[in-house]
């Protein structure tokens, strides 16, 4: 068996999925003041994921199975390209994570996320309109 250095994490840095969907890149704030920064595949992430919402954590005195965070705001906006409408979750200035959504489900979530899932669809209307140029 593998002996492994086991280093205390004093906390996450960011958390961020490449745009090609094929990684995410975790930093990590070591003891000491070191950073680390892993690169996974989505795979590879989703079992650390799964680990960890096996794990149960203290909250306000109760139990309760997985990863709590406090959500402070979420940031609703509309993706440029016209594919998804984009919900930001952050608490103070840290961002949770974020979500594209598509269009078709966010007009049944709320009014809320209803104006971005129509800018969206006008977005994607403009941009696969014909130009009528060769």
């Amino acid at each position: 068996m593998t002996e492994f250095e086991t280093e205390e994490v004093h906390r996450v840095l960011y958390v961020n999925p490449h745009r090609n969907g094929n990684a995410v890149t975790i930093g990590l704030e070591i003891k000491g003041g070191r950073k680390l920064a892993l690169d996974l595949s989505p795979e590879e992430g989703a079992k650390i994921v799964d680990g960890l919402a096996r794990t149960r954590f203290a909250v306000s005195g109760n139990l309760v199975g997985g990863i709590v965070s406090k959500v402070a705001s979420v940031d609703i906006d509309a993706d440029a390209l016209g594919q998804a409408v984009i919900a930001t979750f952050r608490a103070g200035t840290a961002i949770l994570g974020r979500f594209a959504i598509p269009p078709d489900l966010a007009l049944k979530m709320g009014p809320g996320l209803q104006s971005q899932a129509e800018q969206v669809l006008r977005t994607e209307a403009l941009l696969k309109k014909p130009t009528g140029r060769n």
